[in-house]
């Protein structure tokens, strides 16, 4: 029971004429969801019989979709707010280390002669 074959069927109305025991002797054998029906009662859906085009209509839009989002993407700047999250989900989720103890900065410290033995005694190590 192909597409074409049912096609046929149903536009000859005179195939009782032609045909012996038509319809009851006329079963289907494939596709296997309308084995053993009769011919005449079998009705394949569109997307079945017109596969090629469900199938290429599908990959278009989807192409399309990608096509469109990507330009929304450039547009709207999508890539540097995909860096952005990113950078900000790493930070979330990273624990903050503790400075260590032993770092020696270096640093210019401006101060009065007043408070030079404060800064040299506590400040310089």
């Amino acid at each position: 029971c192909s597409c074409e074959f049912l096609s046929f069927t149903q536009q000859q109305p005179a195939l009782a004429q032609v045909l012996v025991d038509w319809p009851d002797s006329y079963l289907c054998d494939s596709p296997s969801h309308v084995r053993g029906q009769r011919v005449l009662d079998v009705r394949l859906s569109a997307s079945e019989c017109h596969r090629v085009a469900l199938v290429s209509g599908v990959c278009c839009a989807l192409f399309l979709l990608i096509l469109l989002t990507g330009g929304l993407c450039h547009r709207f700047h999508g890539v540097w707010y995909l860096k952005m999250m990113w950078a900000w989900l790493q930070a979330k989720r990273k624990p903050r280390k503790a400075p260590c103890r032993d770092i020696c900065y270096d640093a210019f410290v401006s101060y009065s002669e007043r408070d030079s033995h404060w800064v040299e005694n506590l400040m310089v190590q």
